[in-house]
């Protein structure tokens, strides 16, 4: 009885407020597609709000030698082609210590504080005449250490050496006494001892290292004696010659506490935003190489501060820049269409060159007499694909629609979607009053299908002919411009700008067609909700009398059985 109360005024209430969400959520998805289309249709007429967000402005840029140049350009850049020699490319300062930075090697420099801590442990060959010798080599050695086993294993009969090892203006030396050849390592040496000393065989016969090598440690604290930046006092004891402090380079400004190496000092210049320089450390010439990051004949500026290091590193006098140890860079040389300009940089902005919206890469000198030609062109392909999209999201719109609006669907028949639909249809097939070389979308090669299509074929939505689009934006881009954004000085109403009106008209938020129907299944939901609230209280109710009925009943029935029972035992 409840069941058929409830079918009878609950169920129709429910099934309508199921209808009504299904054709409320299919609303959604048909507003979804007409909000897809408008954002479309606004990338297009955009162009009316200046050059910036003009899609037909849109420029590609092309080098004939784009080995030698390369160039962007943006919306504002006039088309055109032009000549471009390059006759030299700038190049950034370049600022190198006056002269060797750290103690050059002795007997007492550790094995370990040569070529950057980077010396391995292993055995090490030299020969005297035809015989070879070869000892340990050990980090923990001195290089008085080294010379002295080379000594002891060099030895004749009688237990004398064979040879001398001197150290010399930061210089390894190993000859023999008789002056028999000497000569250093062997293939299957272990240890790359021979290498961080850079011994070679001179004139005579003896070995040497071929430069001053200093006895630097990039690994140890810049303050430490063990960096191999010290010097001697008076009673002969090495003490720091760098100190904690502070120093400037480019706009950084950069500070040696106690525990800072000169690889931490060097990632420091090269990660700072402000320093606007590399450094690297370069252990031939045991000095610190300094490199602007900004190209163009400038000084890397670099500044003493409250530590010394910067004259320690022969790179300032009392704190200024030393002049001869910066090699300035030099400015680019072009010819753009036959006059010469300077630039700072191999990045040739606009404000250099004079043509707006340009900037040219420069990266490589052009042959003599030889250009290299930039051309700028309308971004044919950037067009076409917006149109893609707007015919994509166009086609969306109209199969969504139609199949919302089908018979048995959630909005079956509507009658305004239908509408907006043929609206939409129409208005994208007639002809431009005003316009004068394309006047239809099938003039540019959009249409719903090729004439003498089958009637069976579809053509409800449209197909896009890219060669012939192609070929119309190259042939008149302006033209086809007007066809679909208009020319208001002309007086001339695209087609994408009627189109436009139609959808914003039906998204209007106050007074669209989305607005007033999402308003009233809006109301009828919350009417049927008050409804079926209303009439699930009624069955509650009905339930609540029936069952009240049914337990007054069922006492009624109890006590006349009881009064039966008690009959049959008087009767019997």
């Amino acid at each position: 009885m409840v069941a058929a109360r409830t079918s009878s005024l609950v169920t129709p209430l429910v099934q309508q407020q199921t209808e009504l969400n299904a054709q409320q959520s299919t609303l959604s998805k048909v507003k979804t597609t007409f909000s897809n289309l408008l954002t479309s249709t606004q990338k297009f007429t955009d162009a009316n709000f200046g050059v910036s967000k003009d899609i037909f402005s849109s420029n590609t840029v092309s080098s004939s030698d784009s080995n030698k140049v390369s160039a962007t350009v943006t919306n504002s850049t006039p088309r055109q082609t032009i000549s471009l020699e390059v006759l030299k490319l700038a190049t950034a300062t370049k600022v190198t210590s006056a002269n060797s930075v750290s103690a050059p090697i002795d007997e007492n420099t550790m094995v370990s504080a040569i070529a950057s801590g980077s010396v391995k442990e292993g055995t090490m060959s030299f020969y005297v005449g035809d015989k070879r010798y070869a000892i340990d080599v050990s980090t923990e050695d001195t290089l008085g250490d080294i010379a002295q086993k080379m000594k002891d294993a060099a030895v004749d009969e009688n237990g004398s050496t064979l040879i001398n090892v001197d150290f010399v203006d930061g210089k390894f030396s190993l000859s023999a006494i008789d002056g028999t050849a000497v000569r250093v390592g062997a293939n299957s040496d272990t240890s790359n001892l021979v290498n961080a000393l850079a011994l070679s065989v001179q004139e005579d016969g003896s070995v040497s290292s071929s430069y001053s090598i200093g006895s630097l440690d990039l690994n140890k604290p810049l303050v430490s004696v063990d960096s191999g930046f010290y010097t001697y006092n008076e009673a002969g004891e090495k003490v720091p010659s760098i100190t904690q402090g502070t120093f400037t380079i480019g706009g950084a400004e950069i500070t040696i506490t106690e525990t800072t190496t000169m690889n931490e000092l060097i990632s420091r210049i090269n990660t700072s935003s402000t320093a606007n320089a590399t450094a690297f450390f370069d252990s031939v010439q045991n000095k610190i190489v300094i490199t602007s990051k900004q190209e163009g004949a400038f000084n890397v500026n670099i500044e003493g501060g409250t530590s010394n290091i910067t004259d320690v590193l022969g790179l300032t006098r009392n704190g200024n820049i030393i002049p001869e140890t910066q090699v300035l860079g030099q400015n680019a040389e072009v010819k753009l269409n036959g006059s010469l300009i300077q630039s700072y940089s191999n990045t040739i902005t606009s404000e250099v060159s004079g043509v707006a919206g340009l900037t040219i890469d420069l990266k490589d000198v052009t042959e003599e007499g030889k250009s290299v030609n930039i051309v700028v062109g309308q971004d044919t392909d950037a067009i076409v694909k917006q149109v893609e999209e707007l015919i994509t999201n166009l086609n969306t719109l109209l199969t969504t629609s139609q199949s919302a609006t089908a018979a048995g669907a959630d909005l079956q028949y509507d009658s305004s979607i239908n509408s907006l639909r043929s609206d939409i249809r129409t208005s994208l097939t007639t002809a431009v009053a005003g316009s004068d070389v394309y006047k239809t979308l099938a003039s540019i090669g959009i249409t719903t299908g090729d004439v003498g299509t089958s009637v069976d074929a579809d053509t409800n939505t449209f197909k896009i002919d890219k060669e012939k689009l192609t070929e119309a934006l190259k042939s008149d881009p302006e033209a086809v411009k007007r066809l679909l954004i208009g020319d208001s000085e002309k007086g001339v109403t695209g087609l994408v700008e009627n189109l436009q009106d139609i959808v914003e008209g039906a998204l209007d938020v106050e007074s669209g067609f989305f607005k007033n129907r999402e308003t009233t299944i809006s109301s009828q939901l919350s009417n049927l909700s008050s409804r079926i609230e209303s009439k699930t209280a009624q069955v509650e109710r009905y339930q609540e009398q029936l069952e009240k009925k049914f337990q007054a009943m069922e006492t009624q029935i109890a006590q006349l059985q009881s009064q039966q029972s008690q009959m049959s035992s008087i009767l019997s």
